[in-house]
Formats: C-alpha cells, sequence, structure tokens
C-alpha cells in the first residue's frame, strides 16, 4: 500500500468566515491512509486556528507587513519554498486572493505539482472597490488556465466562472462546502446563553460587512415588529458595526436588536431561534444556512448568488425572497412566524437536507479529485532499483 500523499492547502488565514470553516473541516477529516495534509497560511492567526487538528502542520507564509506588490511577492515566494519543503502531490489554494498568489507562485517558480483553486465567492461582487479598476476579467482565462481544475462551492458560482474565463466546463468541478454535521448538533446542545422566549427569537449570522446587507435585515425587522414583537440577534463582527449599531439606534430598533458578536460557538444560538435570516447580497454557498438545516431551524434567505438557492432546493426547504426587497422579507418572515405546521414541516426536512452536506458526503468527492489529479505523483520511491523493475 502506498504511504499517504501529502497535500498543501493554502489560505489567507482562519478567521471566523464559512471559506474557513470548510477549509478545517476539509483538512481535518480527510482520509489520513491516503493523504497527509500540510496547511499554509499568509497569516498564522484567526478564531479557527485552535480546530486544527494537532496533527496538520501549519506553515506560516508572510509574517511581516509590507506593500501589496511585495507581500504577495513574499507570499508567492514563500509558497515555493514550502512546497519545496514539503513536496506535496498536490496544492489546494482557497479564495480569490490566496488563488492569486498560488498561480503565481506555480507561474514563476514552479510547484512541482498539480493546482487546485477553491473559489467560494461570487466574484462579481467580490472584485468591486479596489480591484474593479483593474483588467482582471480579460486575463481570468489565461490566470485559470494554470490551475489543474477549479473547485466551485456551487455551480451558480461555476457558471459564473465558465462564462466569465472562456474555459471549458471540464475544467471546472463543483464541490459543496463540506459540514461537520455531528459538531454542529453536538455544539448546538452546549450550555451557552439562553435566549429570552418572551418573543419570536430570529438569528442571522455572517460577517458585519456589506455583502451581508444587515441594513436591508434592518428594515425588514422594524416592518415586522410593527406587526409581530420580535428578537434578532445577529452575530458577527467586522467593519460594518458602528454603521449598524448606529442604524439600530436611529431605527427605534435597540429593543428589538441586538449585535452579539462573533460567536465562537454560533450553533448553539441558531438552535434557539424560531427562524434563521440570510440577507446578503451575494454568497458563493452559504455554510450557515447548511447548517440551521442541518439543526432543524426554518430558513429565510435572499435569493441572492450563488448558495442560498441551491442549499434550499429553489425553495423546498425554506423560504427564499428577492435580493434588497425588504417588503417581501419582512412578508416572508411575518409568514413562517404565524404559521407554526409549516415551521415543523421546514424544520424536519431541514434536518434531512441538511445531512446532504456532511462531511460523508461532500468529502469522497475531494478525494477522488485528488487522486484523479495526482494518479502516481507522490507514491513512495522503491529504494532500490531492482525493487523498481519488479
Amino acid at each position: 500500500m502506498n504511504a499517504p500523499r501529502s497535500i498543501l492547502f493554502v489560505g489567507a488565514n482562519l478567521g471566523g468566515g464559512g471559506a474557513e470553516r470548510a477549509l478545517v473541516n476539509l483538512v481535518n477529516h480527510l482520509d489520513r491512509d491516503r493523504f497527509r495534509p500540510h496547511l499554509a497560511l499568509f497569516q498564522k492567526q484567526g478564531a479557527f486556528l485552535r480546530a486544527v487538528a494537532p496533527d496538520v502542520p501549519i506553515h506560516e507564509l508572510q509574517p511581516r507587513p509590507a506593500g501589496f506588490l511585495r507581500r504577495n511577492w513574499m507570499r508567492a515566494r514563500a509558497l515555493q519554498r514550502v512546497a519545496r519543503e514539503v513536496r506535496p502531490a498536490l496544492v489546494m489554494s482557497v479564495l480569490w486572493q490566496v488563488n492569486m498568489v498560488a498561480i503565481a507562485a506555480d507561474a514563476l517558480f514552479g510547484l512541482g505539482c498539480p493546482l487546485v483553486v477553491n473559489e467560494q465567492a461570487a466574484l462579481d461582487r467580490a472584485l468591486e472597490g479596489t480591484w474593479r479598476r483593474h483588467p482582471f476579467w480579460p486575463l481570468a482565462g489565461r490566470i485559470y488556465r494554470r490551475a489543474a481544475r477549479v473547485v466551485a462551492a456551487s455551480s451558480g458560482l461555476a457558471a459564473e466562472l465558465r462564462d466569465r474565463t472562456g474555459l471549458p466546463e471540464s475544467h471546472f468541478h463543483v464541490i459543496h462546502n463540506p459540514i461537520s454535521i455531528d459538531d454542529v448538533r453536538r455544539s448546538a446542545a452546549a450550555a451557552g446563553r439562553r435566549l429570552p422566549a418572551d418573543r419570536p427569537r430570529l438569528v442571522a449570522a455572517g460577517r458585519l460587512e456589506p455583502q451581508k446587507n444587515y441594513p436591508l435585515l434592518l428594515r425588514a425587522i422594524r416592518r415586522v415588529s410593527r406587526a409581530l414583537p420580535v428578537r434578532l440577534f445577529i452575530l458577527g463582527e467586522g467593519t460594518e458595526r458602528a454603521a449598524l449599531a448606529a442604524l439600530i439606534a436611529g431605527s427605534g430598533l435597540a429593543s428589538t436588536v441586538e449585535l452579539v458578536g462573533f460567536q465562537e460557538n454560533p450553533h448553539a444560538w441558531i438552535a434557539q431561534a424560531d427562524l434563521f435570516v440570510l440577507s446578503s447580497d451575494f454568497e458563493g454557498f452559504g455554510n450557515v444556512v447548511a447548517e440551521a438545516l442541518a439543526l432543524g431551524v426554518p430558513v429565510v434567505a435572499t435569493d441572492c448568488r450563488h448558495g442560498p438557492r441551491e442549499i434550499l432546493g429553489g425553495g423546498a426547504w425554506g423560504r427564499l425572497v428577492p435580493t434588497d426587497d425588504e417588503e417581501r422579507l419582512a412578508e416572508a418572515i411575518l409568514a413562517l412566524l404565524g404559521d407554526p405546521v409549516e415551521r415543523r414541516r421546514l424544520a424536519e426536512a431541514g434536518r434531512a437536507r441538511g445531512d446532504d452536506f456532511s462531511i460523508a458526503r461532500i468529502l469522497p468527492a475531494y478525494e477522488r479529485l485528488f487522486l484523479e489529479l495526482i494518479g502516481d505523483r507522490g507514491a513512495p520511491e522503491p529504494r532500490h532499483a531492482d525493487e523498481a523493475a519488479s
């Protein structure tokens, strides 16, 4: 039997986002009889760092601050040095900024093995801001062609990338993010803050960033609270915290909405909710929606690009509403809160649907892809020439 092949995973850090959680799940649960995972991070930091399995070596690529060009040059060069040390049979990078560095490292220095890049976000929207003035998309086909495969977290995201890059469908592989269902349900049962039950409880979770469109959710909750007193708990931290706090105060929602910050165990909060609500303008997948389903919590989500529609089966396992429509969002929330029979139905159906994203069902797809690309690469070399001939 061949020795396990080394796989080098590359990320920016292990901050508290869905992509980082999915990466840790993949690294931790990869079959150790066939693979030996290594993890390379731009910075060795983040809330999920403690969750990495103890047998996974972690390499830091760029601990020193530097300007844009210099830091990315340092990262690419450091990644090549780590690859030379680890001698991986395959490298997989996660999130588009990291993917650009990994592709640059391979183009400039050579990684010596197949490179898989994993995309998690709707890039048409993620590239807004600093990158909107740069000629990214005209070069995208050439850039992504260097990867052996592009793994997309949802079919919609894969379609966007195909349309933008002009690369063939065979270059893309759709694999949903793996969720540790057992861990989610176990952590949901852990002791923690008990939410008041005097009013229906809504929970939202995700970084406090423009992508999540929490102002839309707050406007919808203001409409909801005119008809039915509720409580909304928003889990997460980010650059929008001060603006959201001001909006809550200015909208008269101080007794209705609480910004509870980043929670190491969000599942204990979600499990107590009557509804989980997602108000995003765009997603690549939406791990937290699948986690809410697995906990038996009915979901109301914006029908944004790209993940919620796939996770919710077009509305079979939860309610979908148009993006940036506070009235429709409020109506969907009120309709479900007023229909306990439908909530119970969605809760039961959601638990079964959540299992579709379990590690047991998702990881084999990654492992098959890795083995397909590796082939005989990374197999141990025979110690003697006569063994090679035998």
